[in-house]
């Protein structure tokens, strides 16, 4: 890839960051708190960031990982004040590091434009709980050690079913956005 491609990748990784997360604090939270107060607060029933970090791990492979250090620098500054490099860090390489565990164990995610359709579904929403897990296990290990006293594995679980309900909403607005659009497959990678 050249200097273009990289920059336009970039920016729409990042730009995807920004309306998902936009969407997380803006609808998803809100609502929560109205409905489900209990919620502990580090917790999202639906996080669409988690969908647009393996998209963009899927799509981008290696390069993924400073598309989306910066991309999550850039959009938790914008939308929640905040800059914390290390869980920036650990965002950008879950996706990738989640889909090479799958490519060394025999199941190469990134030769998915070749399956039907429904698998690549399928696929990506096993990668969705492989890379769920590893985000929330690492960020409870090295971030959050103690914030979680009381109940570390119940949040996890709930943390993770979040990814996951965020992921599948985004598959499912990314299907309809290319059927709309007459897109039948996009490749990015090279």
């Amino acid at each position: 890839m050249n200097i273009k491609s990289h920059l336009i990748a970039f920016g729409a990784a990042t730009l995807a960051l920004i309306l998902s997360l936009a969407v997380v604090v803006g609808v998803i939270d809100p609502v929560q708190k109205l409905y489900f107060p209990q919620v502990f607060p580090l917790v999202n029933l639906i996080f669409l960031p988690h969908g647009v970090i393996l998209i963009t791990a899927w799509l981008f492979g290696a390069w993924s990982i400073p598309y989306l250090f910066f991309g999550s620098i850039i959009s938790e500054l914008l939308l929640r004040g905040i800059i914390d490099p290390e869980a920036a860090f650990i965002t950008s390489i879950v996706g990738y590091v989640s889909f090479e565990l799958l490519r060394l164990s025999g199941l190469d995610m990134y030769k998915t434009n070749k399956m039907k359709s429904t698998h690549v579904w399928r696929y990506l929403l096993l990668v969705t709980f492989v890379a769920s897990f590893f985000n929330r296990f690492t960020h409870q290990l090295f971030i959050q050690p103690k914030a979680l006293p009381e109940s570390p594995l119940h949040t996890i679980f709930f943390q993770m079913v979040g990814d996951i309900a965020g992921t599948l909403a985004l598959f499912l607005m990314a299907m309809f956005i290319s059927k709309l659009m007459g897109l039948s497959v996009i490749k990015i990678r090279g």
